[in-house]
């Protein structure tokens, strides 16, 4: 199917090219894109198809060893994982203040002071 006998691309093939097409076989779906682990020997292709999908799944003997993002995606998905951080950081203030378990700035430096001997 694209690759020639033996599992290696043929010079007018690409290996990825039927993972590529399965995955556009279903527009509008975002599937990861399976790939074997020795297709990142030719690591320009494999960059291509990085940048190219949403996301590649690279695999060991049928099993997922690990997973590939473009840039743009991993800083989208570390902002998000940041705001979800933040806004748990924020509830949690929240909870504290309702529940009253609080100092204000005096006592805490006071306390500081105490503690650390300043």
């Amino acid at each position: 199917m694209g690759c020639a006998r033996g599992g290696l691309a043929t010079p007018t093939t690409s290996p990825f090219m039927d993972v590529v097409q399965l995955g556009h076989a279903m527009k509008g779906v975002f599937m990861s894109v399976c790939v074997p682990v020795r297709s990142m020997k030719n690591t320009a292709e494999f960059a291509e198809l990085v940048e190219r999908e949403r996301d590649v799944t690279v695999t060991k003997n049928g099993c997922e060893i690990f997973h590939c993002l473009s840039d743009e995606q991993y800083r989208a998905m570390r902002d998000e994982m940041a705001r979800a951080r933040l806004l748990s950081r924020a509830m949690r203030s929240e909870q504290e203040l309702e529940a009253g378990a609080y100092c204000d700035y005096d006592d805490f430096v006071a306390g500081v002071r105490e503690e650390y001997g300043l």
